[in-house]
């Protein structure tokens, strides 16, 4: 039997740490909503499949490569921006705007070719997104102050 690898259990069990933490952030007390629907059902079962991942990731042979990218390269200083600029457009220009060209971005800068699939299937994904949250969940996105 192989010896676990070094690199998988530290990160396995930070994100198991992780999971287990905000899990116990969501214990609910008290009286439920009507209905008895538990508001943190959903958010416990991501927490669930998080811990159940980082255990997963402990006893995986996968080992990591041998030539490590570095941390700071250009691509990722550019993610860094592009997410920076999400982050302060989202209440400008609203969920959908923001994240369609996020996406796009993102997709550029680690490479993607294919532009019109890019645009077809971002589009197709982000109003995806809009549409089940705003008429499934009920849950209104921004919409933006300048758009």
């Amino acid at each position: 039997m192989r010896a676990l690898n070094r690199s998988n259990v530290i990160s396995g069990l930070i994100i198991v740490c992780i999971g287990y933490f905000l899990l116990k952030q969501t214990s609910v007390s008290g009286n439920l909503p009507s209905g008895g629907f538990d508001p943190m059902s959903y958010p416990k079962t991501l927490l669930y499949i998080l811990i159940t991942l980082g255990i997963l990731i402990i006893f995986s042979k996968i080992a990591p490569p041998v030539q490590q990218t570095p941390v700071l390269s250009q691509r990722t200083c550019l993610m860094l921006v592009i997410l920076l600029a999400y982050g302060i457009g989202f209440s400008f220009l609203g969920f959908l705007t923001s994240s369609y060209l996020a996406t796009i971005a993102c997709a550029l800068v680690m490479g993607w070719k294919r532009i019109p699939f890019l645009l077809g299937f971002n589009f197709v994904a982000i109003v995806g997104l809009w549409i089940m949250f705003r008429y499934l969940l009920k849950l209104p996105l921004p919409a933006g102050i300048l758009i």
